[in-house]
């Protein structure tokens, strides 16, 4: 797996771990968790960690895993197997996730492992179909969750999945859609990747845009709406308990008049009818006839003493006594009442009889009939609890009481309110009605407020219920009118990103397309290397044709390349630079191919770092210089052969300087000995004759003496030019170092040089310091001032008959040597002095002139005699070679060049 990936699947095998655990029970669940830690969702999650195997993802027995898992989370979804019904393991499957859920589930898991099977362009086809599918239900469903869609548009029918699994749901498309991808077999182009890449973002921005605005805009709505529902309640409920207190308070006043009281026991002790008329013109006259539906005055024995109307037989609801007085509320043909028990009292009698009133309340009326604060569909429930027994009854109903159904959620409701406990505060609280439909409820007691602001339970409650259809219509039409303004603002925003981002993606087209050429150009290869500095990417051009295979270098770092034997130390100071964080370049490695010929590359690379200052990687280039090497390997060896060519030719100079030099001594001698072979052939004759005499014999002899005289002057001379050429030339072949006297080498080479130079009427000084001595290379120095004298004998006296060649030494400080050849020759151009000493640079090309002289005496001054060399020259003035050099030549562990070979 990449390391990107762990965390995930750590965090994936977590949850689907406690998501499992905490539904079988083996752990508790934390409060409020249903939603998130649900059972399919965990199931889902080790699916999805399945699959961020990288390599694995196809073997068999993942493969299996997979299919095995997907069966056990799905099927049991499609048999409709319900925690409810089985219990136990089935709440592992609990009701609220749909079946079609289940379905998406087996369906995945046979087009993820059918493309892992066989990734042909069908299959691949279908299984993007298929991701397509599965990811827009998820996202479906997490809307339609999200929005609360089956209560504003009144979808009941249709369940809502958790969350939790919507969102694993949505994991497993995307993961087949990275499984598609994965088994691409091209790569799609750029402007393709780049336009997807933008219209996934802009649809992915859109998309969360308007989803939170329409979840701030519908919880702002619709909490507003129910704090005007509640605020609807708590009027209607201080309404409803302002006028049971306005109840109490008139009883209490009409229990301070004692007539009634007094009238009331003179009725029970005498069978007057005129006072009991006297006592029920008094009540008639304290009580208000037009609220009065009956009264009752009853004796101790329940003996009716005065009375008007007949007090009604409906049962109460609920019932209040306070000191004296008794307030029971009660139902008749969809109208509340109140009836009131009054305990008559007398100072020294104590209780006389009691009265009992029957009367209509106003307010209690008005809030039944009056339903314009509750909407079309809302409905107030009058709630209370009487001899253990719940009664309702509700506004604009004129049926009979009503008993809330036991376990319905309505009663739980009810029952919450009675107990003194109001509605949620903020979010909505939502129930059903008898028809089961979706209602907002708000409900709290009917009482006093209490210290803590609370209401005070007295077994009196008021629930208010409205339709959630009628609950949320101000929600729809914010969303009618808002979803046209955001659709078109995402598509004016799509079509401006487009026009903005295309230029952008064309001019970052053309600036890359310049930079691939530009490193094309440049270079052959493109390298990148991880955090560990092992090759993670190569890119390069022609390097297999030219036998440097780089498909066998990807995850290898720079030491185990197939290198030279040689190569691994330099191979092991790359990496420490790399260790370091340092920038190379123009690295050489030697590497070897199958047909063991070496290949030779060129390697920079500099490190790569992100945002965070985060090492990367290193990204480099690198050149192949294999054919380079090559060239300049067989250029090497086409130097050394005009090398050892220019050195013959130096020879064959001086094999005709020699040649010249030998004519005269050796043509003296053979007249000598010709002249002398004649002499003996006329003495021989003499003596063969017999006229010798002493003076033909003295004669003889005289001349005989001269011609040996002159022979062996002849010969003399032309063994001591044959012994200087011999010198010369073994000094010129030979890198041999020795101790010699400069002036008689020098001596030797201009004795040489004269002959030739004599033929073209040039004389040579030379002047040299007496006794000096050098520990150096004589054949270097011949070489020097050969080529020296030969390049002016060959260019500075073109077109003249006479010239003068001065060869100067001159002892310097430190014990080092000048050594100048100067001659009056034509001189040289400036542009022709910049370039005089590089190889193959001549005036006379095809005339004589190699173009290797003066490079090699440049050579051999700076690498041989570890000295300096100088021009100067000026058109028609001559020229001036100027060499500086020291006496003794510092030990060196370099080779003296191919001259010298």
């Amino acid at each position: 797996m990449k390391k990107s990936r762990v965390p995930t699947a750590l965090l994936l095998v977590a949850y689907g771990a406690a998501a499992l655990l905490s539904t079988s029970g083996a752990v508790a669940r934390p409060p409020a968790s249903e939603q998130w830690l649900h059972p399919v969702a965990g199931g889902i999650a080790l699916l999805v960690t399945l699959t961020l195997r990288g390599g694995g993802e196809r073997r068999q027995p993942v493969l299996a895993l997979i299919g095995l898992i997907a069966v056990l989370v799905g099927l049991p979804l499609l048999g409709g197997v319900r925690a409810h019904e089985a219990g136990g393991v089935a709440a592992l499957w609990p009701a609220d996730t749909p079946a079609a859920f289940g379905a998406l589930i087996l369906i995945w898991a046979a087009g993820y492992i059918g493309l892992s099977l066989r990734a042909d362009r069908i299959t691949r086809g279908i299984a993007e179909a298929l991701a397509w599918a599965i990811c827009a239900t998820a996202l479906a469903a997490l809307i339609w969750t999200s929005l609360s869609l089956p209560l504003i548009y009144g979808l009941v029918a249709l369940a809502s999945p958790p969350p939790a699994v919507s969102i694993g749901l949505l994991l497993l498309g995307l993961r087949l859609f990275a499984h598609c991808r994965a088994h691409r077999p091209a790569a799609r182009s750029e402007d393709v990747r780049v336009a997807r890449i933008g219209v996934g973002f802009l649809i992915a921005v859109a998309f969360v845009t308007t989803l939170v605005t329409l979840v701030a805009l519908e919880t702002q709505i619709e909490r507003s709406l129910y704090q005007q529902q509640r605020m609807t309640a708590r009027n209607r409920e201080q309404v409803f308990f302002f006028a049971t207190e306005r109840q109490f308070y008139d009883a209490n006043a009409l229990l301070k008049d004692q007539e009634i009281g007094r009238l009331a026991l003179q009725a029970q002790r005498s069978t007057d009818e005129k006072i009991r008329r006297q006592l029920f013109q008094r009540i008639q006259e304290q009580l208000p006839f037009r609220v009065v539906r009956a009264f009752s005055a009853r004796g101790k024995r329940g003996e009716v003493l005065a009375e008007r109307g007949t007090l009604s037989s409906a049962d109460a609801i609920w019932s209040d006594t306070r000191g004296k007085v008794q307030l029971e509320v009660k139902w008749e043909q969809g109208v509340p009442f109140a009836l009131m028990r009054l305990q008559l009292e007398l100072l020294g009698e104590g209780v006389v009889g009691e009265l009992l009133i029957e009367q209509s309340v106003p307010a209690w009326e008005q809030l039944v009939s009056d339903t314009y604060d509750l909407g079309r569909t809302g409905v107030m429930a009058l709630c209370g609890e009487n001899a253990q027994r719940i009664r309702c009854f509700l506004s604009g109903s004129g049926e009979s009481l009503r008993t809330p159904p036991p376990g319905a959620k309505m009663t739980a409701s009810v029952e919450d309110a009675l107990a003194g406990h109001t509605s949620p505060t903020w979010d909505p609280l939502f129930s059903q009605d008898e028809q089961g439909r979706p209602v907002t409820l708000v409900y709290g007691p009917i009482g006093p407020v209490g210290m803590g602001m609370g209401i005070a339970g007295n077994g009196l409650a008021m629930l208010i219920t409205m339709d959630a259809d009628e609950f949320y219509e101000p929600v729809r039409h914010q969303w009618h009118r808002i979803l046209p303004v955001v659709l078109g603002i995402v598509l004016v925003a799509g079509w401006a990103l487009r026009r903005i981002v295309q230029p952008l993606i064309r001019a970052l087209r053309d600036k890359e397309a310049r930079f691939r050429e530009l490193t094309e150009l440049s270079s052959d290869c493109y390298w990148q290397m991880d955090a560990e500095l092992r090759f993670s990417e190569i890119v390069g051009k022609d390097l297999a044709a030219s036998g440097i295979d780089t498909t066998r270098w990807l995850g290898r770092v720079v030491s185990a390349l197939p290198l030279h034997a040689d190569e691994a130390t330099h191979a092991h100071a790359i990496e420490a630079a790399m260790q370091r964080r340092e920038v190379f370049s123009e690295e050489v490695l030697r590497l070897t191919a199958d047909d063991l010929q070496l290949r030779y590359l060129v390697l920079s690379g500099a490190p790569q770092y992100d945002a965070r200052g985060r090492f990367l990687g290193y990204r480099g280039v690198g050149r192949n210089i294999t054919r380079q090497r090559q060239a300049e390997e067989r250029l090497r060896h086409a130097q050394k052969d005009l090398l050892r060519a220019e050195r013959l030719a130096s020879l064959g100079s001086l094999v005709a300087g020699v040649a010249h030099e030998l004519n005269t001594p050796i043509g003296n001698c053979v007249t000598a000995a010709s002249a002398l072979n004649e002499e003996i052939e006329r003495f021989d004759a003499a003596v063969a004759e017999g006229k010798i005499r002493r003076v033909d014999l003295s004669d003889f002899t005289a001349y005989v003496r001269e011609a040996v005289h002159l022979l062996r002057r002849g010969l003399d001379r032309a063994a001591g030019t044959i012994r200087k050429f011999k010198e010369v030339a073994v000094d010129q072949s030979s890198d041999r170092r020795l101790v010699f006297d400069l002036n008689n080498k020098l001596g030797d080479i201009v004795g040489l040089l004269s002959p030739t130079l004599a033929r073209r009427g040039v004389t040579l000084d030379a002047r040299v310091p007496e006794g000096l001595v050098m520990d150096s290379f004589p054949g270097a120095i011949a070489q020097v001032v050969d080529n020296l004298v030969l390049n002016a004998l060959t260019h500075a006296f073109e077109g003249r008959e006479r010239g003068e060649i001065h060869l100067i030494v001159s002892p310097l400080a430190d014990d080092r040597l000048q050594l100048s050849v100067s001659d009056n020759g034509v001189g040289m151009s400036a542009a022709v002095m910049d370039r005089i000493f590089e190889p193959f640079f001549t005036t006379r090309l095809g005339t004589g002139g190699s173009g290797l002289g003066l490079y090699i005496v440049r050579n051999i001054v700076q690498e041989v005699l570890a000295g300096t060399i100088d021009v100067a020259s000026t058109p028609g003035s001559g020229t001036t070679f100027t060499l500086e050099f020291p006496r003794v030549t510092p030990e060196t562990s370099a080779a003296p060049p191919e001259a010298l070979r």
